[in-house]
Protein backbone atom coordinates (compact mmCIF):
# COMPACT_ATOMS: atom_id res chain seq x y z
CA UNK A 1 0.00 0.00 0.00
CA UNK A 2 1.47 3.47 -1.08
CA UNK A 3 0.60 6.56 1.26
CA UNK A 4 -2.83 8.42 -0.30
CA UNK A 5 -3.29 12.69 0.66
CA UNK A 6 -7.46 12.04 1.88
CA UNK A 7 -7.94 15.33 0.32
CA UNK A 8 -7.21 14.87 -3.19
CA UNK A 9 -9.92 13.61 -5.00
CA UNK A 10 -8.88 11.29 -7.42
CA UNK A 11 -5.65 10.82 -9.85
CA UNK A 12 -7.18 12.32 -12.82
CA UNK A 13 -10.88 13.94 -14.03
CA UNK A 14 -11.44 10.87 -15.54
CA UNK A 15 -10.92 8.59 -12.94
CA UNK A 16 -12.70 7.05 -9.83
CA UNK A 17 -11.61 5.12 -6.40
CA UNK A 18 -12.57 1.73 -6.26
CA UNK A 19 -12.66 0.69 -2.73
CA UNK A 20 -11.20 -3.18 -1.71
CA UNK A 21 -11.44 -3.07 1.79
CA UNK A 22 -11.23 -0.81 5.55
CA UNK A 23 -7.97 -1.44 7.45
CA UNK A 24 -6.62 -0.31 10.61
CA UNK A 25 -4.27 2.84 9.93
CA UNK A 26 -1.47 1.54 11.23
CA UNK A 27 -1.78 -2.17 9.42
CA UNK A 28 0.59 -2.70 6.21
CA UNK A 29 0.95 -5.69 4.03
CA UNK A 30 5.19 -6.72 4.16
CA UNK A 31 5.00 -6.71 0.50
CA UNK A 32 2.81 -4.54 -1.58
CA UNK A 33 -0.18 -5.46 -3.93
CA UNK A 34 0.14 -5.46 -7.57
CA UNK A 35 -0.92 -3.22 -8.42
CA UNK A 36 -0.41 -1.40 -5.14
CA UNK A 37 -3.49 0.01 -3.07
CA UNK A 38 -3.33 3.63 -1.81
CA UNK A 39 -4.66 4.17 1.56
CA UNK A 40 -6.82 6.85 2.32
CA UNK A 41 -6.14 7.37 6.03
CA UNK A 42 -8.70 8.69 8.45
CA UNK A 43 -8.54 8.68 12.32
CA UNK A 44 -7.77 5.11 13.05
CA UNK A 45 -8.96 3.70 9.84
CA UNK A 46 -7.52 3.72 6.59
CA UNK A 47 -9.24 3.05 3.27
CA UNK A 48 -7.50 0.81 0.48
CA UNK A 49 -8.62 2.29 -2.76
CA UNK A 50 -7.21 1.51 -6.52
CA UNK A 51 -7.58 4.16 -8.85
CA UNK A 52 -10.21 3.22 -11.96
CA UNK A 53 -11.18 4.81 -15.68
CA UNK A 54 -14.43 6.43 -14.83
CA UNK A 55 -15.31 5.19 -18.39
CA UNK A 56 -15.26 1.43 -17.82
CA UNK A 57 -17.78 2.00 -14.95
CA UNK A 58 -19.90 3.77 -16.69
CA UNK A 59 -23.81 2.30 -15.62
CA UNK A 60 -24.49 0.84 -19.07
CA UNK A 61 -21.05 -0.87 -19.01
CA UNK A 62 -21.09 -1.68 -15.55
CA UNK A 63 -24.57 -3.88 -15.93
CA UNK A 64 -23.40 -5.55 -19.21
CA UNK A 65 -20.21 -6.37 -17.65
CA UNK A 66 -21.90 -7.95 -14.32
CA UNK A 67 -24.10 -9.67 -16.95
CA UNK A 68 -21.05 -11.01 -18.08
CA UNK A 69 -19.98 -14.60 -15.54
CA UNK A 70 -16.31 -14.60 -17.06
CA UNK A 71 -15.95 -10.80 -16.72
CA UNK A 72 -17.68 -11.35 -12.96
CA UNK A 73 -15.51 -14.30 -11.98
CA UNK A 74 -12.38 -12.94 -13.66
CA UNK A 75 -12.67 -9.35 -11.44
CA UNK A 76 -14.13 -11.28 -8.22
CA UNK A 77 -10.93 -13.54 -8.11
CA UNK A 78 -8.29 -10.68 -8.58
CA UNK A 79 -10.72 -8.37 -6.09
CA UNK A 80 -10.03 -11.74 -3.29
CA UNK A 81 -6.54 -12.29 -4.23
CA UNK A 82 -6.37 -8.52 -3.47
CA UNK A 83 -7.88 -8.70 0.04
CA UNK A 84 -6.06 -11.96 0.54
CA UNK A 85 -2.75 -10.25 0.90
CA UNK A 86 -4.07 -7.53 2.61
CA UNK A 87 -5.38 -10.19 5.47
CA UNK A 88 -1.72 -11.24 6.32
CA UNK A 89 -1.17 -8.12 7.88
CA UNK A 90 -4.00 -7.68 10.20
CA UNK A 91 -8.00 -7.58 9.83
CA UNK A 92 -9.63 -6.52 6.91
CA UNK A 93 -13.39 -5.19 6.19
CA UNK A 94 -14.13 -6.10 3.03
CA UNK A 95 -15.67 -4.03 0.66
CA UNK A 96 -18.17 -5.49 -2.24
CA UNK A 97 -16.84 -6.08 -5.80
CA UNK A 98 -17.24 -2.99 -7.59
CA UNK A 99 -17.98 -0.36 -4.59
CA UNK A 100 -17.32 3.25 -6.37
CA UNK A 101 -16.32 6.40 -5.18
CA UNK A 102 -16.10 10.35 -6.56
CA UNK A 103 -12.72 11.07 -4.58
CA UNK A 104 -10.83 10.63 -1.75
CA UNK A 105 -13.41 13.28 -0.33
CA UNK A 106 -16.52 10.24 -0.54
CA UNK A 107 -14.33 7.96 0.89
CA UNK A 108 -13.29 10.04 4.16
CA UNK A 109 -16.47 11.17 4.13
CA UNK A 110 -17.86 6.98 5.15
CA UNK A 111 -14.45 6.80 7.42
CA UNK A 112 -15.26 9.64 9.80
CA UNK A 113 -19.12 9.17 9.65
CA UNK A 114 -18.38 4.99 10.95
CA UNK A 115 -15.22 5.29 12.58
CA UNK A 116 -16.49 4.15 16.00
CA UNK A 117 -18.25 1.19 14.48
CA UNK A 118 -15.70 0.40 11.83
CA UNK A 119 -12.74 0.26 14.43
CA UNK A 120 -14.95 -2.00 16.75
CA UNK A 121 -15.75 -4.45 14.09
CA UNK A 122 -12.00 -4.68 12.88
CA UNK A 123 -10.65 -5.23 16.52
CA UNK A 124 -13.19 -8.06 16.77
CA UNK A 125 -11.64 -10.03 13.85
CA UNK A 126 -8.13 -9.50 14.52
CA UNK A 127 -7.05 -12.74 14.66
CA UNK A 128 -9.45 -14.51 13.55
CA UNK A 129 -10.45 -16.20 9.66
CA UNK A 130 -13.29 -17.28 7.67
CA UNK A 131 -13.39 -20.61 7.02
CA UNK A 132 -16.41 -22.10 4.83
CA UNK A 133 -18.50 -25.43 5.22
CA UNK A 134 -20.82 -26.82 3.18
CA UNK A 135 -22.04 -30.39 3.83
CA UNK A 136 -24.00 -32.47 0.99
CA UNK A 137 -25.82 -35.69 1.05
CA UNK A 138 -26.14 -38.36 -1.48
CA UNK A 139 -30.01 -39.25 -0.76
CA UNK A 140 -29.97 -42.49 -2.78
CA UNK A 141 -26.85 -43.42 -0.31
CA UNK A 142 -28.50 -42.53 2.90
CA UNK A 143 -31.78 -44.44 2.10
CA UNK A 144 -29.62 -47.58 1.13
CA UNK A 145 -27.82 -47.49 4.37
CA UNK A 146 -31.17 -46.99 6.59
CA UNK A 147 -32.68 -49.85 5.09
CA UNK A 148 -30.27 -52.06 6.45
CA UNK A 149 -30.08 -50.78 9.65
CA UNK A 150 -34.12 -49.49 10.48
CA UNK A 151 -35.56 -52.43 12.44
CA UNK A 152 -39.41 -51.24 10.05
CA UNK A 153 -37.41 -51.22 6.85
CA UNK A 154 -36.15 -54.34 6.98
CA UNK A 155 -39.77 -55.63 8.28
CA UNK A 156 -41.29 -53.96 5.14
CA UNK A 157 -39.15 -55.20 3.17
CA UNK A 158 -38.71 -58.95 4.17
CA UNK A 159 -43.05 -58.88 4.15
CA UNK A 160 -42.91 -57.56 0.84
CA UNK A 161 -40.44 -60.73 0.02
CA UNK A 162 -43.07 -63.15 0.77
CA UNK A 163 -46.18 -61.41 -0.10
CA UNK A 164 -48.67 -61.33 -3.35
CA UNK A 165 -47.95 -59.23 -5.96
CA UNK A 166 -50.34 -56.62 -4.57
CA UNK A 167 -49.02 -56.89 -1.05
CA UNK A 168 -45.65 -56.85 -1.77
CA UNK A 169 -46.68 -53.24 -4.10
CA UNK A 170 -48.11 -51.96 -0.70
CA UNK A 171 -45.33 -53.07 1.45
CA UNK A 172 -42.79 -51.31 -0.93
CA UNK A 173 -44.83 -48.47 -1.03
CA UNK A 174 -44.92 -48.06 2.85
CA UNK A 175 -41.03 -48.71 2.67
CA UNK A 176 -40.57 -46.14 0.72
CA UNK A 177 -42.14 -43.60 2.29
CA UNK A 178 -40.91 -44.49 5.62
CA UNK A 179 -37.09 -44.64 4.49
CA UNK A 180 -38.01 -41.00 2.91
CA UNK A 181 -39.13 -40.22 6.21
CA UNK A 182 -35.94 -41.47 8.12
CA UNK A 183 -34.21 -39.82 5.56
CA UNK A 184 -35.52 -36.32 6.20
CA UNK A 185 -35.49 -37.34 9.88
CA UNK A 186 -31.67 -38.00 9.92
CA UNK A 187 -30.81 -35.15 7.66
CA UNK A 188 -32.07 -32.59 10.34
CA UNK A 189 -30.33 -34.73 13.10
CA UNK A 190 -26.79 -34.07 10.97
CA UNK A 191 -27.56 -30.59 10.49
CA UNK A 192 -27.96 -29.76 14.38
CA UNK A 193 -25.36 -32.27 15.87
CA UNK A 194 -22.75 -30.62 13.11
CA UNK A 195 -24.05 -26.77 14.44
CA UNK A 196 -23.88 -27.74 17.69
CA UNK A 197 -20.16 -29.37 17.62
CA UNK A 198 -19.17 -26.33 16.07
CA UNK A 199 -20.43 -23.81 18.37
CA UNK A 200 -19.12 -25.89 21.35
CA UNK A 201 -15.86 -24.70 19.77
CA UNK A 202 -16.65 -20.84 20.71
CA UNK A 203 -16.96 -20.56 16.80
CA UNK A 204 -19.37 -18.06 15.47
CA UNK A 205 -21.44 -19.17 12.62
CA UNK A 206 -22.99 -17.45 10.46
CA UNK A 207 -26.20 -19.80 8.34
CA UNK A 208 -26.06 -19.37 4.47
CA UNK A 209 -28.31 -19.80 1.66
CA UNK A 210 -28.16 -23.95 0.52
CA UNK A 211 -27.48 -23.44 -3.05
CA UNK A 212 -29.87 -24.82 -5.70
CA UNK A 213 -28.04 -28.33 -7.39
CA UNK A 214 -28.34 -26.70 -10.69
CA UNK A 215 -25.68 -24.00 -9.35
CA UNK A 216 -22.81 -26.77 -9.19
CA UNK A 217 -21.90 -30.45 -10.94
CA UNK A 218 -23.08 -31.93 -7.74
CA UNK A 219 -25.75 -34.78 -7.87
CA UNK A 220 -26.19 -34.76 -4.39
CA UNK A 221 -28.35 -32.52 -2.14
CA UNK A 222 -26.47 -29.68 -0.06
CA UNK A 223 -28.07 -29.63 3.42
CA UNK A 224 -26.23 -27.00 5.35
CA UNK A 225 -23.90 -23.86 4.01
CA UNK A 226 -22.39 -22.03 6.91
CA UNK A 227 -19.63 -19.47 7.69
CA UNK A 228 -17.51 -20.16 11.00
CA UNK A 229 -15.52 -17.09 12.41
CA UNK A 230 -12.25 -19.14 13.42
CA UNK A 231 -9.55 -17.91 15.88
CA UNK A 232 -6.52 -18.78 13.33
CA UNK A 233 -5.00 -20.55 16.62
CA UNK A 234 -7.99 -22.85 16.87
CA UNK A 235 -8.31 -23.70 13.24
CA UNK A 236 -6.55 -27.06 13.58
CA UNK A 237 -9.40 -28.16 16.48
CA UNK A 238 -12.16 -27.08 14.16
CA UNK A 239 -10.10 -29.17 11.44
CA UNK A 240 -9.72 -32.20 13.35
CA UNK A 241 -13.43 -31.61 14.59
CA UNK A 242 -14.67 -32.14 10.82
CA UNK A 243 -12.69 -34.39 9.49
CA UNK A 244 -13.80 -36.67 12.01
CA UNK A 245 -17.25 -35.98 11.40
CA UNK A 246 -16.83 -36.40 7.74
CA UNK A 247 -15.56 -40.04 8.36
CA UNK A 248 -18.06 -40.99 10.68
CA UNK A 249 -20.87 -39.88 8.50
CA UNK A 250 -19.60 -41.07 5.45
CA UNK A 251 -21.33 -44.17 5.12
CA UNK A 252 -24.64 -42.62 5.04
CA UNK A 253 -24.08 -40.55 2.32
CA UNK A 254 -22.47 -37.23 3.50
CA UNK A 255 -19.64 -35.47 2.56
CA UNK A 256 -18.21 -32.22 3.62
CA UNK A 257 -16.72 -29.47 1.71
CA UNK A 258 -14.37 -27.07 3.65
CA UNK A 259 -12.81 -23.82 1.90
CA UNK A 260 -10.92 -20.80 3.23
CA UNK A 261 -9.51 -19.00 4.70
CA UNK A 262 -12.01 -16.06 3.37
CA UNK A 263 -11.91 -12.37 3.69
CA UNK A 264 -14.52 -12.02 6.57
CA UNK A 265 -17.17 -11.31 4.37
CA UNK A 266 -20.32 -13.02 6.44
CA UNK A 267 -19.21 -11.47 9.40
CA UNK A 268 -18.58 -7.85 8.70
CA UNK A 269 -21.86 -6.75 7.32
CA UNK A 270 -21.26 -3.24 8.18
CA UNK A 271 -18.38 -2.89 6.19
CA UNK A 272 -20.05 -5.26 3.32
CA UNK A 273 -22.64 -3.46 3.17
CA UNK A 274 -21.03 -0.30 2.48
CA UNK A 275 -22.34 2.08 -0.03
CA UNK A 276 -20.71 3.56 -3.35
CA UNK A 277 -20.62 7.23 -2.95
Amino acid sequence: MQGHDPQRPGRGPGELLCLYGIVRAGDRPSKPSSPPLDAIVHGRLAALVECVPAEEFQPEILAANLGSIEWVTRAARRHEAMLEEVMQAGPVIPARLCTLFSGSDAVCELLAGREDALAALLERLAGREERGLKIHCDELALRRALAETDRDALWLAAAAASASPGQAYLFTRRRDALLSELAERRIEEVQDFVLDAIEALDVDVRIKPVLADKGSNRTDRMILNLAALVERDGRPHLDELLDGLAADLRAQGFSFEQSGPWPPYSFAASGADIEAA
